[in-house]
């Protein structure tokens, strides 16, 4: 007994030796990045004329960390898009058509007349030439979305770019920030961030490290989420090697002067005037994708239908959103607005809206909502828009089906990033109060309530996360609003129609899947070349293609190639990995996350290590087994499922993505499914009773 004691101990201190003499490589430290969305406050009055220049939507911004810039040194004040428009013709995979087939006005000569070219399904909209002014053709054309980041740099009231020309986005490049101008289809055609209060060349940051922004203003054309964040790019001086990297990023984020608590859910989203949303009276639900036709008194004191002259991106009407919000941009003057449908009823009963209005007192005492003391039911009511004020009108319409079964619900945008160890998933969904549920795989690995804005945000802990999680993916599940409506009090006329009730209610609960990517805790392997050749003391720079491309942070790979990276010196986002030579530092090639992962598939099956879990150790594989992965991992990962080996795809034909199964599809087979057992059923009974009518009995 004594020597199997003295056997366990002295086995116990040889491999507490080996694993301390293994520690994990350590990337060298550089700044990191903070990244929150805010919520802007507007700066009164609004507008406020500067210069001779009268500026609008107006908000204020400092940095909420104190002392988080280097004293004395330019600040580049930027904002970030979780998501954004995009022209499939513009060469990017990423550009995806909406999942719901829902289209859009477009500008044929800005986007192209291959895809710019449907009739609009609504007034008059005919897609000719010159119907929008000359030489310009408004048209409509499938939706189509791109996940952000998407970063834009702010200018200064002179029109001068505060950021530097290094980081910007090229013509017809998608990679870097860009510039917050009219005429991105991104945001909608119509865009200004302009600081006001400060000049390109005065954008530092204090003694102290602090930075302050009494006056700027922020719009775009459309409701986008969005947030703000200072940038600064600074000498790092801990990298003495002469190949190393000398510049580093850091990021800050912003808050607002006035005091108000900051939310970490909610981006900043700033509304035109006039806005509002459009719910149905049933069920008090956002009806997306309706046309909003705005109408003014003209110079003579008629009623017309709005135009802005010399403005294109001009748009009327205005199709709601997915949360059933609509904005116009328009100047000071009488205005009225008209729901153009033929499924529902405009203006509704007073009873039906004093209804309405008594569910809406209970369910959002807040008016966060709706506001109830401005809801628009009179298409003869005037809406008089005057200089700095905001003039909101939301609509109840009235379904004309009786079992009109709600809208279907939708994630808006989301986004996920790192928060420490863990993943960190916001966003908005379409309904308030919204069930918002995570998976990963099949799995169910979080859920969480929207606020009555439908914004969300939860924290999927690190330890749920295996090496192969499969698909990431968030569904949002409406939930009903107290004192409508139910499902449950929809007429049976029988069986089969209570089934088919059943079902279709099934389908408008539920929403499809928003994707998203997780991004790694740590970066943890081998550093391979495109042709699956390990890199030894190979220089491995992170950086975000997003912001320019600008590094991150920076390593060098051991004697074996061999790096591990922690997250302290990981982005909050996704990032890709630049691998330079030692010996030809001039040559350079990109790897993604996913490419790293599987030109590290013998690693992590080796080793357990894994990439989106801290707590799972990452140790350096022995003499042995690094010789064997360095020789197997060739044999096994082919060079071409690289993506820096493989060609660019067409935009037109990968923007076409494969539906995925959902719970529509689902439902669907379940009719099909008991549709099939009623009829093997019914053929069952009917052989057997002929069968007992032929018996003979003796």
């Amino acid at each position: 007994m004594k020597r199997l004691i003295k056997a366990l101990f002295f086995l116990w201190f040889f491999v507490f030796l080996f694993l301390s003499a293994r520690q994990p490589a350590k990337a060298q430290v550089s700044q990191n990045i903070i990244l929150s969305c805010l919520n802007a406050v507007s700066v009164k009055p609004d507008p406020q004329t500067v210069e001779g220049v009268s500026y609008h939507h107006l908000i204020n911004l400092k940095n909420k960390e104190l002392g988080i810039f280097v004293p004395n040194q330019s600040v580049y004040i930027i904002r970030s898009f979780a998501k954004v428009f995009c022209n499939p013709n513009d060469n990017d995979p990423e550009c995806i058509k909406d999942s719901q087939n829902r289209i859009s006005p477009c500008i044929q000569e800005d986007v192209g007349a291959n895809i710019c070219n449907q009739n609009c399904p609504w007034g008059n909209h005919v897609c000719k030439p010159n119907n929008a002014g000359d030489g310009k053709t408004v048209c409509c054309m499938p939706l189509y979305t791109k996940q952000g980041p998407y970063f834009e740099c702010a200018k200064d009231r002179a029109g001068a770019v505060v950021c530097p020309e290094s980081v910007l986005a090229q013509q017809g490049q998608n990679n870097g920030i860009h510039i917050s101008e009219n005429g991105h289809i991104e945001t909608g055609g119509e865009s200004a961030f302009i600081i006001i209060s400060n000049n390109k060349d005065n954008l530092k940051a204090d003694a102290e490290g602090n930075i302050s922004i009494d006056l700027s203003q922020d719009y775009t054309r459309t409701s986008l989420d969005r947030g703000f964040y200072g940038m600064q790019i600074v000498a790092d001086q801990a990298i003495t090697d002469n190949d190393a990297f000398r510049n580093t990023l850091k990021l800050a984020l912003f808050t607002q002067t006035e005091v108000v608590e900051p939310s970490a859910v909610n981006c900043t989203t700033i509304f035109w005037d006039p806005y509002g949303k459009v719910i149905d009276s049933l069920r008090l639900e956002p009806v997306f994708d309706l046309p909003i036709l705005l109408k003014n008194l003209d110079i003579n004191g008629q009623v017309v239908n709005t135009t802005v002259a010399n403005n294109p991106a001009f748009k009327n009407p205005e199709l709601t959103d997915l949360a059933g919000n609509f904005n116009f941009a328009v100047s000071p003057g009488t205005y009225f607005l008209e729901p153009l449908t033929t499924n529902f009823t405009f203006p509704i009963d007073s009873a039906i809206l004093s209804q309405a209005l008594s569910i809406l007192q209970s369910f959002d005492p807040e008016q966060e909502y709706i506001q109830r003391d401005k809801v628009y039911n009179n298409l003869t009511e005037p809406i008089v828009e005057s200089a700095g004020y905001s003039e909101r009108r939301d609509i109840i319409i009235q379904p004309k089906d009786p079992l009109y079964p709600g809208s279907a619900p939708s994630i808006v945008y989301a986004e996920n990033l790192r928060h420490e160890d863990n993943q960190l998933v916001r966003g908005r969904a379409s309904h308030p109060k919204s069930l918002i549920k995570v998976y990963l795989g099949s799995n169910l690995v979080g859920q969480t309530e929207a606020d009555i804005k439908g914004g969300f945000s939860l924290i999927i802990p690190q330890s749920v996360i295996d090496n192969n999680p499969g698909s990431f993916q968030i569904f949002a599940e409406k939930v009903p609003i107290p004192g409508t409506v139910s499902q449950s009090r929809t007429p049976k006329t029988g069986l089969f129609s209570w089934l088919v009730s059943r079902v279709l209610a099934q389908q408008s609960n539920t929403s499809g899947p928003y994707p998203l990517s997780l991004v790694p805790v740590r970066i943890s392997g081998f550093v391979f070349d495109s042709t699956i050749q390990v890199q030894p003391n190979a220089i491995v720079q992170l950086s975000i293609p997003s912001l320019g491309n600008v590094n991150y942070s920076q390593t060098r790979a051991d004697e074996d190639g061999y790096i591990n990276i922690d997250s302290t010196n990981l982005p909050p986002f996704n990032f890709v990995i630049t691998v330079r030579n030692p010996s030809e530092p001039g040559q350079s090639y990109q790897l993604t996350i996913d490419d790293f992962k599987k030109t590290n598939t013998v690693y992590l099956k080796e080793t357990g290590a894994n990439l989106y879990n801290a707590q799972v150790a990452a140790v350096k594989p022995d003499k042995q087994t690094t010789d064997r992965i360095v020789k197997e991992t060739p044999r096994r990962v082919p060079a071409h499922s690289l993506s820096l080996n493989q060609p660019t795809p067409s935009p037109i034909q990968t923007t076409e993505e494969t539906p995925p199964r959902s719970n529509n599809n689902n439902a669907f087979l379940f009719v099909f499914a008991f549709l099939l057992v009623v009829v093997l059923l019914v053929g069952f009974i009917i052989v057997k009773r002929n069968k007992s009518d032929k018996q003979i009995y003796y």
